[in-house]
């Protein structure tokens, strides 16, 4: 059951609780919205769009966030006469803007002079242009171009009256760069980690197998593609980057607060489980956002209520307060996923219903209309290729007036939970470069105990492992696999203050550095479980409950 309170009976709430209330705001109105791309679209049907969006009752729109082309065909030269006309016609009719910074559809022009933006992967191979997401986050000509479109739209759209947010990049994700860039980097980033070799040699262990390094300049990204590498190195090639991604991300963030200092910035988090830093990613944002597609397929209605409730909680974990969901399913997503259906009667309301009462304050649905061409022609919107609006228009614009109705009375209320999950990328990470049983998944084993959690009506966070637990009363933690004594001792003290913990299994295995410690399992832990563990046996799936 979701709790629900106004900010009246907020004055006996702890700190923790405070942080989760929603705080009036641009990004925090409970409203709807779409994705648009006028530049998809010849300029005449504009404002029959727009009317008819103000028309259905849509607050808010996201725009520009690949039309990087179109905003500087050639290099240096810029063209936003077009994104001029239609953030007016926008405003015109009182809807809202939020930009994304286009830098994850590279043009060709800027591949084709400066290739060391395009990432390149571990066998050697090249990230070439397709679809998107082709450039490495460590280029040196990335960060300088992409900055400079940054600005410009920064500058020319900072005090538009429609224009209330950004939303960096689009979906951002690990892409395991092995290019020379990526190469130097992650040297500097071990040196400044470890200091000298010695201490990268022996907090590694390199001694096995001959693997220890004598030199600086022997240190690389791990190329090849045998699984049997040095685990901690593996590990620290991903944290390297985690905070590659993070670096990249703030460079936008500091070109847009600098100019836009009264808009918010956001990014959409996608696909959990995601093997990023999201919670370092989305500490600079104003508020997380999320891209939701429910499964809508009929085989799948048995678990379709549940469906992607985890998604939501772990999103309003991120912040610890409502989100947005950028991007929400309007029809067949044929393009990447052919085998499901489209949405059946009441599924558009039902899941942008669950996503405000997870705490989204806003639900962008994606998109307008589906596209005529590129490679999403059949990733369907909300109007089909017909240009007719159909069946599930009708059940969004239904939509659009119930939240538009219920907006007033749902201000200033957050969701409140006295349980929480313990999430963290580094278990995610270090238990897929090791698996430890066959069966054994990181984020299957959380969705398990939360879907028990939510059939039972009891709320739930998922919050980074990391966060301070007051004011909760039980705490679930899988498999913290990874441990250092600040986390025994986190759990320890909540233990202590009354609250109830959860530790399950394959916990205190390592230390931080991916190594095994040489103390009984649960390792730390068995101070506050009061047990230890003799023998395991990894079991996997050929047990089953009954």
């Amino acid at each position: 059951m979701l709790e629900v309170y106004s900010k009246q009976s907020l004055v006996h709430y702890d700190k923790r609780e405070l942080g989760t209330i929603r705080e009036r705001n641009h990004y925090s109105n409970v409203q709807i919205g779409v994705d648009y791309y006028p530049e998809h679209w010849d300029e005449s049907m504009w404002e029959k769009d727009i009317k008819l969006m103000k028309e259905t009752g849509v607050k808010v729109v996201r725009v520009a966030e690949f039309a990087w082309s179109r905003l500087e065909p050639a290099e240096g030269i810029f063209d936003f006469a077009w994104l001029d006309r239609a953030l007016e016609l926008f405003h015109t009719y009182g809807i809202r803007i939020v930009i994304g910074t286009p830098t994850a559809t590279v043009p060709r022009w800027l591949t084709g002079a400066y290739p060391d933006v395009l990432p390149v992967f571990g066998d050697g191979s090249v990230f070439y242009p397709g679809v998107r997401g082709h450039r490495c986050y460590n280029s040196n000509s990335l960060r300088k171009y992409g900055r400079r479109i940054i600005e410009a739209l920064a500058r020319r759209y900072s005090s538009h009256p429609a224009v209330i947010g950004w939303q960096t990049d689009n979906e951002f994700s690990m892409l395991d760069c092995h290019c020379e860039s990526c190469n130097l980097a992650f040297r500097d980033w071990v040196q400044q980690k470890y200091g000298t070799l010695e201490r990268l040699n022996s907090e590694l262990g390199t001694v096995v197998w001959s693997g220890s390094y004598s030199s600086w300049s022997e240190l690389t990204v791990p190329y090849g593609a045998s699984p049997f590498q040095n685990p901690s190195l593996l590990l620290d090639f991903q944290r390297f980057q985690w905070d590659s991604v993070i670096a990249f991300q703030k460079s936008q963030i500091d070109v847009l607060r600098a100019i836009c200092p009264h808009h918010f910035i956001t990014h959409n988090f996608h696909s959990y489980p995601q093997r990023l830093d999201m919670h370092g990613l989305a500490e600079e944002l104003d508020v997380a956002a999320f891209d939701y597609y429910p499964n809508p397929s009929p085989k799948k209605q048995a678990t379709a209520p549940y469906s992607g409730a985890l998604s939501l909680d772990l999103t309003r974990g991120i912040k610890r307060r409502g989100f947005w969901i950028m991007e929400q399913l309007s029809g067949p997503p044929g393009c990447w996923f052919p085998m499901w259906r489209t949405p059946y009667p009441g599924l558009i309301r039902a899941y942008a219903w669950q996503a405000i009462a997870r705490g989204a304050d806003t639900v962008v649905h994606f998109r307008w209309r589906s596209a005529a061409a590129g490679a999403e022609q059949f990733w369907h919107g909300l109007i089909d290729h017909s240009n007719v609006p159909g069946r599930r228009f009708a059940e969004f614009a239904e939509l659009c007036g119930e939240v538009n109705a219920l907006a007033p009375l749902l201000e200033g209320t957050g969701v409140m939970s006295q349980t929480a999950i313990l999430y963290s990328h580094e278990q995610l990470a270090a238990l897929r470069i090791q698996p430890q049983a066959e069966g054994l998944d990181y984020y299957d084993n959380i969705k398990q105990y939360h879907r028990a959690l939510t059939k039972r009506g009891i709320s739930c966070d998922v919050v980074d492992w990391r966060q301070p637990l007051e004011g909760y009363k039980l705490v679930i933690v899988p498999s913290l696999y990874l441990h250092d004594e600040e986390a025994a001792q986190a759990l320890e003290a909540f233990a202590e203050g009354g609250g109830t913990v959860i530790l399950m299994s394959r916990s205190g295995v390592k230390n931080m550095n991916n190594v095994c410690v040489m103390q009984p399992l649960p390792g730390l832990f068995a101070r506050a479980a009061g047990i230890t563990v003799e023998e395991y046996d990894p079991v996997g799936v050929e047990v089953h409950t009954p």
